[in-house]
């Protein structure tokens, strides 16, 4: 089964081609407004750079736990290949298996974004499952970057011809992330 979440290639951006750069785009805000998620490749950044911040990451995660959640406006995401993993939400076929590429990075719009777009950009449902009981020591370090518009910019929502037809007051970034934080506490 093919994924609903695209790879999209990005060298035909830095060509400086304006019509290469559109397609780019367009590709771009295609997959926005299906599913919010897509990979991209072709983005420049060496493997070499990646293993050697993963490896960092690894020794980071190796020391005393400390917890810190943060919710931001776009993700990115550079993961390794496993059986556990990030699953996308599709209309058609209900949770599925977010597609792998090595070299790729995972992107995903969060709420703030799609509120801010009007509507046009999707803010899609994901879940990160366990390893798997045929993998039990699976060893994955994800690298995520979490892009936050400022704590105390006032996000109003694009109206038509880009974005869709919407009746969203202004909000506080800040606020608006509490909100959904506030939402998801338990106890």
């Amino acid at each position: 089964m093919s994924s609903h979440v695209p790879v999209i290639d990005l060298a035909p951006w830095f060509s400086g081609d304006e019509e290469a750069r559109a397609a780019v785009a367009a590709e771009v805000d295609g997959a926005l407004r299906s599913v919010g998620f897509f990979l991209i490749s072709g983005h420049g950044v060496a493997g070499e750079l990646r293993a050697r911040v993963r490896d960092q990451a690894r020794a980071f995660f190796a020391l005393p736990p400390e917890a810190k959640q943060r919710y931001g406006t776009v993700t990115i995401l550079d993961r390794e290949p496993d059986r556990g993993g990030l699953q996308v939400w599709t209309q058609p076929d209900g949770w599925e298996d977010a597609p792998y590429q090595p070299g790729a990075f995972t992107i995903n719009t969060g709420d703030l974004l799609a509120r801010w777009s009007g509507g046009r950009w999707k803010s899609n449902r994901h879940r990160v499952l366990p390893p798997q009981a045929e993998a039990p020591d699976e060893d994955l370090v994800s690298l995520v970057y979490f892009y936050e518009a400022d704590h105390d910019a006032v996000i109003e929502s694009l109206k038509p011809p880009i974005g869709r037809p919407n009746e969203y007051a202004p909000v506080v970034s800040a606020q608006f992330i509490k909100e959904r934080l506030d939402a998801i506490t338990l106890g």
